[in-house]
């Protein structure tokens, strides 16, 4: 009768953890609303459960509307390249892909700030695999330069 209820235990444990590991995701569709060189702005139409920007991201790759490749370390999901535009790194200076968002719950204008259509999408707070997207705003990717 005890390894029938450690059995048991052990089913109901492992149930409740491949529960919470599949919520902790999310879907979101989104509509690419621009693309150059060095910008990519799309939409958020429909989210599910927690979403983020990497989300929408895999949505856009899978529709075939968008590729990049990203790294994955201790912070998090990190887009090193966009429609075959790499960032540059070097010693004191480079350029990397930034995100920006119109969420003003998710972006800080003083980080930096850009203007599209009219709109002030400002760099969001979080990285793109934990920062959460809301239906309606507006979100890119931006090569920008650094330099220290």
């Amino acid at each position: 009768m005890k390894k029938f209820s450690a059995v048991i235990t052990l089913i109901l444990v492992l149930s409740l953890c491949a529960t919470a590991l599949i919520g902790c995701g999310g879907t979101a569709k989104a509509e690419l609303l621009y693309a150059t060189d060095g910008l990519v702005v799309f939409r958020i139409n429909e989210k599910m459960d927690n979403a983020t920007v990497l989300d929408a991201l895999n949505y856009l790759k899978e529709e075939g509307k968008l590729d990049f490749k990203s790294e994955t370390g201790a912070w998090g999901a990190y887009i090193t390249e966009v429609n075959g535009v790499a960032e540059v790194v070097g010693a004191t200076s480079g350029k990397s892909w930034m995100a920006y968002s119109s969420d003003p719950d998710g972006s800080s204008l003083e980080f930096g700030s850009f203007t599209y259509e009219g709109l002030a999408l400002g760099q969001t707070a979080n990285g793109v695999s934990t920062q959460l997207v809301k239906v309606g705003c507006i979100y890119a990717l931006r090569l920008d330069e650094w330099a220290f």
